[in-house]
């Protein structure tokens, strides 16, 4: 039986059907094509690639829960992007024209699985079925057959009170514009610093020994770190609130964006030091009391203009018995 006979008895058997899956490996920075072999006809009414970016790399993509990365209508033409895909990840991936899948300069950050799919006209006789086909891809370092995933380059454990450096696994081979720290802090373990909400830290230039802070970092944070020479980050008397994922990235003066492995940061109280608070936590609950101070100067306020009425009312009535007295006398 041909793959165009087999496909076509699973597609009247109107179930989903893996065709198979590949392997493939690549070297960091490396454009990488993935190539899916299923056809593209009148028949179809979508193409879909979905993703699960696991850092480390995974054994198989069956059963596993995928993300939707980006979808193509070929009647009209139409691209859509899924929900949770960043901006950042937009803008190193693309279509081919036979809808392949193009990742620019991968990173560790791009290992893990990848998934093409087709779906069918209902009303072409196929239809719901879908033709699946899935790729693992691991991306390696230049310099090592070994990919730079280990626990001591990814987690970094300390006590509170210690001062840390963050290195940025990316060389600045002298084509680098602009560098960026991006960071998510949280007091409770993280199990991956994958698809997190990254916040901008800090701002880099290569060149020059200043750096620019995100506006929204606070003032306190701020004085507790600094971008060495190599782009690491110093973390100066850390507390357990400075826990959470760091993540660093370059754009190049081609335009492309590459990320460094993220670090996740675990900081553990030390025994001879107080409790720590959070720079951004109020010291005392001052914005409740003001609130509630306020609240009740309204309700005094809205007590007394009630009392004047009812006194108005008072002396009106009072007013109109005298007006019948004297009338009566």
């Amino acid at each position: 039986m041909t793959n165009n006979q087999l496909v076509f008895v699973m597609v009247l058997l109107h179930v989903t059907f893996t065709t198979s899956e590949h392997l493939l490996e690549a070297t960091l920075g490396q454009n990488v094509t993935l190539p899916c072999s299923l056809e593209i006809d009148d028949t179809v009414s979508a193409r879909y690639w979905d993703y699960l970016r696991t850092i480390e790399p995974m054994s198989e993509c069956k059963n596993q829960s995928l993300n939707q990365l980006v979808a193509v209508f070929p009647l009209n033409g139409l691209i859509r992007y899924g929900t949770h895909v960043t901006q950042d990840l937009k803008s190193k991936v693309t279509l081919q024209p036979n809808y392949d899948l193009l990742i620019f300069q991968v990173s560790l950050l791009d290992t893990g699985c990848y998934k093409c799919s087709n779906t069918f006209i209902h009303n072409s006789g196929h239809g719901g079925t879908v033709i699946e086909e899935s790729f693992i891809l691991i991306v390696k370092n230049r310099n090592d057959s070994e990919l730079l995933v280990a626990a001591s380059d990814v987690s970094v454990h300390s006590e509170s009170g210690e001062d840390v450096t963050l290195q940025c696994s990316l060389e600045n081979a002298g084509n680098v514009l602009v560098q960026h720290w991006k960071y998510i802090h949280s007091t409770e373990p993280l199990l991956t610093c994958e698809n997190q909400s990254y916040e901008d830290l800090v701002t880099a230039y290569p060149g020059n020994d200043t750096f620019e802070c995100a506006e929204r970092v606070t003032r306190q944070f701020k004085s507790r770190f600094i971008v060495k020479y190599d782009f690491s980050l110093l973390l100066s008397n850390i507390t357990r609130y400075d826990s959470g994922c760091y993540l660093c990235s370059q754009i190049l003066k081609t335009g492309q964006l590459k990320f460094g492995i993220p670090k996740m940061l675990l900081v553990t109280n030390n025994s001879d030091s107080d409790d720590d608070v959070p720079e951004s936590a109020p010291k005392a609950p001052l914005t409740w009391v003001y609130i509630l101070v306020a609240i009740a100067v309204i309700l005094i306020g809205l007590l007394i203009v009630l009392i004047q009425k009812d006194l108005e009312v008072v002396r009106e009535r009072k007013a109109e018995r005298r007006m019948i007295g004297v009338k009566e006398k």
